[in-house]
C-alpha cells in the first residue's frame, strides 16, 4: 500500500480527534493507514451489527469486518447506530477469538457525517459557502469526502454547518462515465475562525438509479472563495486488504 505522510497529519487534525503520536502514522487517500511499526491502524468504516451481548461489529473500507472487543466504549459515546460511518484508530486484539472475523481494540473513534444524496431540481437553499476538498474516494457503499471548512464560535458555542451532496433529477453520465454531483455548504451564520478538516460519507444506494454499473466515477462541483471548482473522483477496484 502506498503511503502519503501529509494525509496522516490531516487525519490527526480532523474534528479534534487527537490520535496520540500521530507522527507515527502513514495514510493514503482512502483514509486508511498503519503505524510505522505496524501495531495499529486508522480506518474509515461502518457500524454493521450489534450482537445480543452488545458486541459491535464494524466493516472497514480497507480491512473488512472486525468485532470490537471494547464495544462498551462506543455505547457510552453513543456511537452504536447501525449504518453510522466512523473514523477509528485501533489495534488487532490478539487475545480475542471469533469464528467469523477478527477482534480489534479501539483507542479513539469519531462519528463521520453520514448522509443520503439529495435528488432535487431546487438547490438554492442548500448554501453556497466555500468548502475545500482534501481527498475523496468511493468505497463499496459510499462516496467519502475529506473536506475543509472554517469554523468559529457564536456566543461561545460551536455552530453546526450543513453539508449536502445533490444531483439533478435529469442528471446523466458524462461521455466519460462520470455522474455530476454538487457539494453544498451552509455556515448557518457561523463566524469564520480556524480551519477544520472532516470526513463525510454519502450512501451510494441513495444515488440510484442515476448511479449504476456504467458509472466510472463522480464529477464533483463545489463552491470555493474564488468560484466553482470541479474534481473528478474515480471508482477504484476493490482495495480490501488484510492487516
Amino acid at each position: 500500500m502506498k503511503h502519503l505522510n501529509h494525509i496522516g497529519i490531516i487525519l490527526c487534525l480532523i474534528g479534534g480527534l487527537s490520535f496520540h503520536s500521530c507522527s507515527k502514522y502513514e495514510n493514503d487517500t482512502y483514509g486508511r493507514g498503519n503505524s510505522s511499526d505496524g501495531s495499529s491502524f486508522i480506518e474509515l468504516g461502518t457500524i454493521t451489527a450489534i450482537g445480543g451481548n452488545k458486541e459491535i461489529t464494524v466493516e472497514g473500507d480497507t480491512y473488512g469486518t472486525s468485532h470490537i472487543a471494547n464495544s462498551r466504549m462506543l455505547i457510552q459515546q453513543k456511537i452504536d447506530s447501525i449504518g453510522q460511518r466512523v473514523l477509528y484508530l485501533y489495534r488487532i486484539d490478539a487475545t480475542g477469538k471469533h469464528h467469523n472475523g477478527k477482534y480489534i481494540h479501539i483507542y479513539e473513534i469519531q462519528k463521520v457525517l453520514t448522509k443520503q444524496f439529495l435528488v432535487t431540481a431546487e438547490s438554492g437553499h442548500l448554501g453556497n459557502d466555500p468548502i475545500g476538498i482534501v481527498n475523496a474516494y468511493v468505497s463499496a457503499n459510499h462516496l467519502n469526502i475529506n473536506y475543509s471548512i472554517y469554523t468559529g464560535f457564536m456566543g461561545g458555542k460551536a455552530v453546526a454547518h450543513d453539508i449536502h451532496a445533490a444531483m439533478k433529477p435529469d442528471a446523466v453520465l458524462t461521455p466519460e462515465g462520470y455522474l455530476p454531483v454538487e457539494l453544498f455548504h451552509h455556515v448557518n451564520g457561523d463566524e469564520s475562525g480556524k480551519e477544520s478538516q472532516r470526513w463525510a460519507s454519502f450512501a451510494l444506494s441513495s444515488a440510484r438509479p442515476l448511479y449504476g454499473s456504467k458509472t466510472k466515477g463522480f464529477l464533483l462541483t463545489y463552491p470555493t472563495s474564488s468560484g466553482k471548482a470541479v474534481r473528478k473522483i474515480d471508482i477504484k477496484p476493490n482495495t480490501s486488504q488484510t492487516p
